[in-house]
C-alpha cells in the first residue's frame, strides 16, 4: 500500500498545541474491520487541535500487575502503559479508494515524553506491545536524556497487514520507581526524527497530521502514608505475629496498646508525647528480644517501622 512508501516522504506534519483529556471511546469490531459508532457529541470527548481526531496516544500509570493506580508511596514500583487507538469515523481521515471493510488500526507510532527526574527514575527495560514488533526504538535512545523517554515507539509487523490493529492497542510499557514526594505528570510530546518516526494508520497515504492526534497524559502522586495510617499498619504487624504465635495475647496487647496511645496523642497535636509512646514500643519489642520471645529479624522489622513513624511525624 502507498501508505507505507509515503512513510519516508520528507514532508512533515505541521505543529500544533494540543488538549489534554482522560478518556477514549472505541467501537465494536464488525465485518474485519473495527467501526466507531459514537455519536458526534461523543466525538467532543476527544480533544486535538484540528478535530475530528484521527488518532489517540493515551498514557497510564499502573502497578506492577497492570492495575491503574493514581498514587504510590516513595519506593515504590509502577509502570507508565501506551496504547493507541485509531479513532477516525469512515470516511473522514481514509484515502477516497479505501473500502470501508478493509483493516484498520494504528500502524506506528513514536513520540517523545516527559517527567520529573527528581522525583521518580527509570527501574528496567522498554516493554513493547506483540503486535508492535519492528522498528522498535532501542533503551538506550529512549533513556539517553533524564526526564525524558526519547523518540519512544515501534511500528507493527507485516503480520497484521491484512488484519489491522485492535483501539487500543497495546504500544509500550517502562517501569519506574518513586522516589520522593510529589505530583508527577507524564506528557507526550510528537517525535523528532521525521520521516523515520511517522505515526501511521492503515488506509491513510503519508503522516498523521500533528493537528489529528489526541495526546492524552498521565499524572500520578507520590505520597507517604499518614503517621496514623503507619500506626495502623505496625499494629497489624504485632497481631500477624499473635497469629503466628510469636507473641501471646498479652504481650501482643501490651505492645498495640502503646502505638494505641501513641496514635491517639498524634492525633491530638501532641508530637513529643506520641513519640515517648513510640519510644516505649521500642523499649519493650528490646525486651521481648532480649527475653528470646522475638527473633533479631522480627524486633529489627517492628524497631524499623516505629522509627519511620517517629521520623514521619517529625516532618
Amino acid at each position: 500500500m502507498k501508505f507505507f512508501l509515503d512513510w519516508f516522504n520528507p514532508g512533515s506534519p505541521s505543529r500544533c498545541s494540543r488538549k489534554h483529556v482522560k478518556n477514549g471511546l472505541f467501537g465494536a469490531h464488525h465485518g474485519g474491520r473495527a467501526l466507531r459508532l459514537e455519536s458526534l457529541e461523543e466525538r467532543c470527548v476527544l480533544a486535538c487541535a484540528d478535530a475530528p481526531c484521527w488518532l489517540q496516544v493515551t498514557l497510564s500509570t499502573t502497578d506492577l500487575a497492570g492495575n491503574p493506580i493514581t498514587s504510590i508511596e516513595p519506593g515504590g514500583e509502577f509502570k507508565l502503559q501506551a496504547t493507541v487507538s485509531d479513532v477516525r469515523v469512515y470516511p473522514d481521515g481514509f484515502n477516497p479508494d479505501y473500502p470501508p471493510t478493509a483493516p484498520v488500526g494504528t500502524f506506528a507510532s513514536y513520540d517523545d515524553v516527559t517527567y520529573d527526574p527528581g522525583l521518580v527514575a527509570v527501574d528496567g527495560a522498554i516493554t513493547y506491545g506483540p503486535l508492535f514488533e519492528n522498528g522498535r526504538t532501542p533503551d538506550t535512545t529512549v533513556f539517553a536524556n533524564p526526564g525524558e523517554l526519547d523518540e519512544i515507539g515501534a511500528f507493527a509487523s507485516i503480520d497484521v497487514f491484512f488484519t489491522g490493529t485492535p483501539s487500543p492497542a497495546f504500544l509500550f510499557s517502562v517501569p519506574f520507581e518513586a522516589n520522593a514526594a510529589g505530583e508527577v505528570n507524564f506528557a507526550l510530546n510528537p517525535a523528532d526524527i521525521l520521516p523515520q518516526h511517522y505515526s501511521l494508520l492503515f488506509g491513510l497515504d503519508g503522516a498523521v497530521p500533528e493537528g489529528k492526534i489526541d495526546f492524552v497524559n498521565a499524572t500520578i502522586q507520590i505520597e507517604s502514608p499518614s503517621t496514623q495510617d503507619q500506626i495502623l499498619l505496625l499494629i497489624g504487624q504485632v497481631n500477624a505475629l499473635v497469629d503466628s504465635g510469636v507473641l501471646n495475647r498479652g504481650n501482643g496487647n501490651a505492645l498495640i496498646s502503646k502505638l494505641e496511645n501513641a496514635a491517639n496523642k498524634f492525633e491530638q497535636g501532641n508530637t513529643n508525647a506520641g513519640i515517648n509512646k513510640m519510644e516505649a514500643f521500642i523499649h519493650q519489642v528490646n525486651a521481648f528480644l532480649n527475653a528470646g520471645t522475638f527473633t533479631t529479624e522480627e524486633a529489627q522489622a517492628l524497631i524499623d517501622a516505629a522509627d519511620e513513624i517517629i521520623d514521619s511525624s517529625l516532618e
